[in-house]
């Protein structure tokens, strides 16, 4: 379970390719989600009639999870369940969901098991679950959920090891998510990069800040720095390609989209970004 790493900064990668830059239950699970539970469901508010969601149903998570099992899953899960009830420990049910690949679930269960044991790997076992999650989710109420429990468990780790640039750089990005202060996310990865020029996840992250507040210049430096530090850091090129495409340079942004071309080996993204490249030659309207 990674955070932003040197080949994989963000999910959206595809997706920038093809079309430039995006931009950024009701079951008893035994003791581990009974403070869950105790939370309650969602509220709801009425609007001409219907539901309308204003908190994240923890519950309901599980229970949507749950209905996806196959038998033979779901029967395991069962006996599993059985035994943490017993002994009172979530290590097998949190092994469990990361087996399934449901990412958000196994973080809440690596949470409880670091609330027990307090240690600096615990915590990173929750903390990187709920990351990947919030990375991925695009319901707005999950993802303000999984970025918030995330960064809870960032600072967790941070407040046992402040050396920890890697959790600092993640909580940085979580915090940079942050409605009510987006900017001590932004600081926390500057000081990461004064103490580490070469951090090149950090570097990375400020470049794409630098994107979505139109900083253009600032994010095309931070960048080229990324591929001195890692010039294997092929996914680079797409974002010069991105900002270059924005700012109407459209020789320089078709080089670098072709420098991407050439040196990757994936072969859906090489054909997604052949195609892309027809798209910006017969483009006549800029980017905006």
């Amino acid at each position: 379970m990674q955070s932003f790493t040197g080949g994989q900064i963000t999910a959206v990668a595809g997706a920038i390719i093809l079309s430039g830059i995006l931009y950024f239950l009701p079951h008893d699970f035994g003791p581990g989600l009974k403070q869950a539970q105790q939370r309650g469901p969602a509220t709801a508010k009425e609007n001409n009639g219907e539901e309308v969601r204003t908190v994240y149903d923890l519950n309901a998570r599980f229970s949507e999870v749950r209905l996806r099992l196959t038998p033979q899953a779901l029967d395991r899960l069962k006996v599993i369940e059985g035994i943490s009830t017993e002994n009172g420990q979530n290590d097998s049910l949190a092994v469990f969901w990361d087996e399934n690949n449901t990412v958000d679930v196994a973080a809440y269960y690596f949470e409880q098991i670091a609330k027990k044991g307090s240690s600096e790997k615990q915590w990173l076992n929750a903390a990187y679950r709920y990351f990947d999650s919030f990375k991925s989710a695009r319901d707005g109420l999950a993802r303000a959920f999984l970025v918030g429990k995330a960064t809870e468990c960032y600072r967790k780790v941070v407040e046992i090891n402040p050396k920890n640039l890697n959790a600092r750089t993640d909580l940085g990005v979580c915090l940079s998510e942050s409605l009510t202060n987006p900017m001590e996310g932004i600081q926390m990865l500057r000081q990461v990069v004064l103490e580490d020029p070469k951090h090149e996840v950090a570097q990375t992250n400020l470049a794409l800040l630098d994107i979505k507040s139109g900083q253009f210049d600032k994010a095309i430096a931070r960048l080229d720095t990324v591929l001195k530090i890692n010039p294997k850091n092929i996914i680079v090129l797409t974002y010069l390609g991105d900002v270059y495409l924005r700012t109407g340079n459209k020789a320089k942004a078709l080089d670098y989209y072709g420098q991407f071309r050439d040196q990757t080996t994936d072969t859906l993204m090489k054909t997604q970004m052949i195609r892309y490249i027809d798209e910006v030659k017969r483009r006549k309207d800029p980017i905006q």
